[in-house]
């Protein structure tokens, strides 16, 4: 993770992606090595993100991330709906994720379990809290935490 050049995106974005009427989710950046780098921003809107809704706030980005420059080698911007499958990894994103059902996976067994599912009710720096279906609460350590995802219901 290149959390410098994540920041200084997060810095434009958030603000611009917030005026046009969607959920500012989060940044990524991946450095590809030959392939070049992407500069990822995830959107998201009641309804779910449309390619029109990616294509508007690219359009939208595209000016302000030239001029402030987040990031020294050249990249591609790509934007983005969060995806069903996406790893939840900041607190920004935990917050986005409350009221939805996650899949957690830690990395030491619990109760003689390593996966939990439910619905995310709250998150701070440090913890995380899931109701699960028999409607019992269950809070984790982050960093005791392998995986959080969004459930995917099929």
């Amino acid at each position: 993770m290149a959390l410098k050049e994540e920041l200084k995106a997060e810095a434009v974005a958030e603000g611009i992606v917030s005026g046009l009427g969607y959920t500012y989710v989060g940044t990524e950046f991946n450095k590809n090595g030959e392939s070049g780098a992407e500069l990822i921003i995830y959107i998201d809107k009641e309804g779910g993100v449309t390619l029109d809704d990616c294509e508007a706030v690219s359009r939208a980005l595209d000016e302000p991330l030239d001029i402030a420059n987040p990031v020294a080698d050249p990249y591609i911007l790509i934007v983005s709906s969060p995806g069903l499958d996406r790893a939840l990894k900041t607190e920004r994103e935990f917050a986005w994720a409350e009221g939805r059902d996650v899949d957690v996976k830690l990395f030491a067994k619990v109760d003689g379990k390593k996966d939990f599912s439910g619905k995310l009710i709250h998150s701070d720096e440090e913890n995380f809290t899931i109701e699960d279906k028999e409607g019992k609460a269950l809070t984790f350590a982050k960093k005791k935490t392998a995986i959080v995802r969004l459930h995917i219901n099929f």
